[in-house]
């Protein structure tokens, strides 16, 4: 999809792609641009967006954080190998996980007390102060990428776990997981370009 003031005749380069990508994931739209022409009324309705997105990662970050405590707190059942969690790497990865999650959790926080008091005005006086624009994009992309960090930090640790057990069965579907999911990863980038 090409954002409204591209010119069909121009094709854009994987820079620009990527940046246009880069703002529609952390912003909702597709450049500065088009954040600064927006009418009151699309900005609230941005607004709204964000922080219904900001609340569901915290509510995600939140439940990884829980998910990971109990983890990390719980011995595994005599006798069950087929997931062997006291080992180093998916101890370590979920104790990262469980970090990731509360960054997460913190920073968007600070989203949406950072939106609940900003108006349109205050956007595009912060989109010609430079500092003050990547200090805001910064922010709102924290807690994006603190969850994404967690659930890498979550898979890793599934899989070293699954690794480390002695079930061959468990190794498989976790490798057709992992594919499924680089596949998946592969269609989105696609789709996104």
């Amino acid at each position: 999809m090409s954002a409204p003031d591209d010119n069909d005749d121009n094709p854009r380069s994987i820079k620009q792609r990527l940046k246009e990508c880069a703002f529609r994931i952390l912003l909702g739209t597709s450049s500065l641009h088009a954040l600064d022409k927006m009418k009151p009324s699309e900005w609230s309705e941005l607004r709204q967006r964000l922080n219904n997105r900001a609340e569901n990662i915290n509510v995600v970050g939140a439940l990884a954080v829980a998910t990971a405590a109990v983890f990390l707190t719980t011995d595994a059942p005599d006798g069950v190998l087929l997931i062997n969690w006291n080992r180093e790497l998916p101890y370590f990865c979920l104790a990262a996980c469980a970090g990731c999650g509360m960054l997460a959790v913190m920073s968007g926080l600070g989203v949406l007390v950072f939106l609940d008091g900003t108006d349109h005005g205050s956007i595009t006086k912060a989109l010609k102060n430079t500092f003050r624009f990547a200090a805001i994009f910064t922010l709102l992309a924290m807690p994006f990428i603190f969850l994404s960090a967690a659930s890498l930090c979550a898979g890793i640790a599934w899989m070293g776990a699954v690794w480390f057990g002695d079930t061959l069965w468990i190794k498989l579907i976790v490798t057709i997981g992992c594919t499924v999911f680089l596949f998946t990863l592969f269609v989105i980038g696609v789709v996104l370009y």
